[in-house]
């Protein structure tokens, strides 16, 4: 288990503190900051968070399309090589994550996301479950899939193609409708 060293305490038990009221899942906080998390100021800031439903971890919400489950997918991991360009799984620090968080819930504030799903994107970034891929055949931006998936474009223009699918389907069920009343 390797725990990130801050140079003061003070300054590591503020991060802990400010990832615990973000709902960041125990498992991570510990893994994050070791004995630090079971002081009793993190352990309550973690109990009174203000995010109280959390996203857990896993792999499914990355293929999903019929909701914004793999868009939020390929914006997190874009975010992620804008903020840090070259950043390793392994050296995402606890600081890093909070930052990461902040900046896409600023950025996105209409995309389900929580903390949790950050970190563990990054995590499976790591473990090989998730596959980040250098370009989409639509828009040649970076995205990411399950290990297991085959896709040749990112979530974001697949997304968009239902999207455009689904509104041609809609206009061409309307224009049927009318033309069967007349």
């Amino acid at each position: 288990m390797m725990v990130y060293r801050i140079t003061r305490k003070d300054d590591l038990l503020k991060v802990a503190l400010k990832l615990a009221d973000a709902g960041l899942q125990w498992v991570a906080m510990e893994h994050y900051f070791g004995s630090l998390a079971k002081d009793e100021a993190v352990k309550t800031a973690w109990k009174n968070r203000s995010v109280k439903k959390n996203l857990r971890e896993g792999v499914w919400w990355l293929s999903s399309i019929d909701h914004d489950g793999a868009v939020a997918a390929d914006r997190a991991y874009r975010l992620l090589l804008e903020l840090w360009p070259g950043l390793k799984a392994e050296h995402l620090s606890p600081t890093h994550l909070y930052i990461y968080y902040k900046m896409f819930m600023q950025t996105y504030p209409n995309t389900k996301m929580d903390i949790n799903r950050l970190y563990y994107l990054v995590q499976n970034l790591k473990d090989r479950k998730v596959i980040a891929h250098q370009s989409c055949s639509s828009c040649e931006k970076p995205y990411v899939t399950r290990a297991e998936q085959c896709r040749r474009n990112c979530g974001i223009c697949e997304y968009r193609e239902k999207l455009i699918t689904d509104n041609k389907k809609k206009r061409k069920a309307k224009r049927v409708s009318s033309e069967e009343v007349a």
